[in-house]
């Protein structure tokens, strides 16, 4: 006989499946009509219970879904279909949940090893959930060797446990990265780069020395063309500081198709001048922050070759203005995001008004960073935003340790930057005055006023005398206001500011 199992059950009967056969047969519903039409009944009675069997046929696929895989399984999850597991539920696995998920079944093996799920390694981010607490030769072997094929995005940030032999190969085994990260590697090198970029002189990197048992398919893989980074959208190599111009120009002419749009190298402090004859003209996006040894001509050189460039960060270097107007008579219609700041305390950038009046003449810009320019003073800031194009476009400025600024280029900020929303002039010589010409302006969301000890105040006078009538229209957009460090606002006077403004977070 049949072994029947019920598939799913209600108050107007059952379906049933045989394990062995593969067929439905009759439930409660099915039987009942059979009874009606054998042994008589209303015909109202019969033409209901015709009704049921017909909606529960039409549900039937629905409700009883058999698994291509295993068709004994009559779990809960033989009836979701297999696009929903895989687009809506295991996409968002890490590697070490799909290794999980993939001792369950058949089916969710086959599914777990899917390419799409593969498309992103972050290595960075596994590192934090296996036993060992570090990624290693071994687990960048194993799954790189495996899905390496369908691989577009690589992320090795900070995994320090990985040997220079290991991220050489990497590219040979993901010929379809489109996105790179070897952020905070100390391991990355000059051979590496070489290695990357298909080098025969680095022929030490060409296998790794940690997998004994893929050598042959290293040699194999050694012997074709590295098309990994040839199509790379995205390159970081921030804080690899043991790379030069010679490993970063390697890659970067590997870089043969175009495609490369945003590039780190923020933090290799051993790259020079020369390295900008390495960088291709489709960059858009460019961080060399803190990158020590650049000088004011490598922003020419750098200008003259990319003209497409969005969002530059020079920070920490010693770009005079000749750099300035070079970058901004090569880029004025597209840059967008500039840091020209020195984050160091105590530290000057080389910057002055030049500067000032060359970036007014930008048509894109819409943040900027001039941190810690001593040299800039109010007339370079009142020129600077007044301009129309920067008074249109602008929507954050840091002008912080600027100390020769004063309530002039406060003043001109709130009566020109009416698109700001983000303002920070901390340890500037700004009074109260100054703090509340800010007040009006609309769209203004975060305010960093630390250490201005000149500030005794945010309220203006009318608030002081009582007349709230236009209070409402003052710190609109407000959220945030930085005022630790301002000696001459109390405690008090902060908490009846937060009394009267409840949506800002005050600090």
């Amino acid at each position: 006989s049949c072994h029947v199992t019920t598939m799913s059950s209600s108050s107007s009967g059952s379906l049933r499946l045989c394990r062995r056969c593969n067929k439905a047969h009759p439930g409660a519903t099915e039987k009942a009509v059979l009874s009606a039409e054998r042994f008589g009944g209303s015909e109202q009675q019969q033409q209901q219970l015709k009704e049921k069997q017909q909606q529960q046929q039409q549900h039937r696929h629905e409700l009883t879904r058999v698994s291509f895989w295993n068709p004994h399984c009559f779990c809960v999850f033989s009836a979701i279909p297999d696009e929903v597991l895989l687009f809506n539920v295991f996409v968002y696995l890490d590697a070490v949940d799909l290794a999980h998920v993939a001792g369950v079944c058949t089916r969710w093996r086959f599914l777990a090893l899917d390419k799409w799920l593969w498309r992103q390694i972050d290595f960075a981010r596994l590192q934090n959930r296996l036993t060992r607490g570090y990624v290693d030769d071994a687990v960048v072997s194993s799954l790189v060797t495996r899905f390496g094929k369908h691989t577009e995005r690589l992320r090795l940030c900070g995994c320090q446990h990985v040997s220079p032999q290991a991220l050489g190969s990497v590219a040979a085994y993901c010929p379809r990265l489109i996105e790179l990260h070897f952020c905070s590697v100390a391991a990355v090198n000059d051979d590496v780069l070489l290695a990357l970029a298909g080098n025969a002189s680095s022929s030490s990197c060409s296998s790794s020395s940690s997998d004994n048992n893929n050598n042959n398919n290293n040699n194999n893989l050694n012997n074709k063309d590295v098309g990994g980074v040839a199509s790379l959208t995205k390159l970081s190599l921030h804080n690899c500081f043991n790379v030069s111009d010679a490993g970063v120009a390697a890659v970067l002419q590997q870089c043969t198709s175009g495609k490369l749009r945003e590039l780190s190298l923020g933090g290799c402090n051993q790259l020079t001048d020369e390295v900008a004859h390495a960088m291709p003209p489709s960059l858009t996006a460019l961080n060399l922050g803190s990158c020590g040894e650049l000088s004011s001509r490598f922003v020419a050189t750098l200008s003259s070759r990319c003209h497409r460039l969005r969002r530059l960060d020079l920070h920490n270097i010693e770009i005079a203005d000749d750099g300035v107007e070079a970058l901004v008579d090569n880029c004025a219609d597209t840059i967008e995001i500039l840091h020209l700041s020195s984050a160091l305390p105590h530290i000057s950038t080389l910057l002055t008004n030049t500067s000032l009046f060359a970036l007014s003449r930008c048509r894109s810009l819409s943040y900027v960073s001039l941190q810690g320019s001593h040299d800039i003073t109010d007339a370079g800031v009142v020129r600077f935003v007044r301009s129309p194009t920067v008074a249109a476009t602008l929507q954050r400025l840091n002008l912080g340790r600027c100390r020769r600024l004063t309530d002039a280029s406060v003043l001109a900020i709130g009566q020109s930057l009416r698109r700001l929303s983000h303002l920070s002039i901390f340890r500037v010589r700004v009074t109260s005055a100054g703090v509340a010409a800010l007040s009006t302006l609309p769209e203004l969301v975060h305010l960093d006023l630390h250490g201005c000890s000149r500030v005794y105040t945010l309220f203006n006078d009318h608030s002081k005398r009582g007349d709230n009538g236009d209070e409402q229209q003052r710190w609109a957009a407000l959220r945030v206001l930085d005022a630790s460090g301002c000696r001459g606002i109390s405690h008090a006077h902060l908490v009846e500011f937060q009394r009267r403004f409840p949506a800002v977070l005050v600090k």
